[in-house]
């Protein structure tokens, strides 16, 4: 089990201020730990939108550069692997709409865990801040939503897998 899930925080989001609907005290000094995936992901996405949307780092290499510095990370591989993974450049410039941020979160999820995260619990906790869902039944002609289409699967595959 890795420590981002383990601590139920799959973006291994450090802790600090403010603190996030359902963190709790964990036994982790450096991450926040989360009592459910959900609010781990809800968390994630509230630092993703703000980073986006109100401090401008609206492409990949913009945000990995604040998100998983190069103190820290291989900061350039983490750029490399999200755009190679999304289907963009790294300077193309990303929304935070649920299509973009789903599978955007997904991404960040593996590379920081090594593993496929669960995709559902990105689904749900994207509804906790009342992010719309793409329909899939609407097809979609660009090539920048075959990552989002990738994450429906994925989420979709858990769902009818367990059955």
């Amino acid at each position: 089990m890795t420590r981002g899930e383990r601590n139920n925080n799959w973006g291994n989001l450090k802790k600090g201020y403010p603190f996030f609907i359902g963190e709790i005290q964990g036994t982790d000094q450096v991450f926040r730990t989360f009592s459910k995936p959900e609010y781990g992901f809800r968390a994630m996405a509230k630092v993703l939108i703000n980073l986006i949307d109100k401090k401008k780092l609206n492409t990949i290499s913009k945000l990995i550069n604040v998100y998983a510095p190069s103190s820290e990370n291989n900061t350039q591989s983490y750029i490399d692997a999200l755009s190679s993974n999304l289907n963009i450049g790294p300077n193309t410039k990303i929304t935070t709409s649920f299509a973009e941020l789903a599978p955007l979160m997904y991404y960040i999820a593996i590379h920081e865990n090594g593993k496929l995260p669960p995709a559902n619990k990105i689904q749900e906790g994207l509804k906790m801040i009342n992010l719309k869902q793409v329909s899939v039944h609407n097809p979609v002609s660009s090539k920048k939503y075959i990552p989002y289409l990738i994450f429906a699967a994925a989420v979709y595959l858990e769902k009818y897998s367990k059955r």
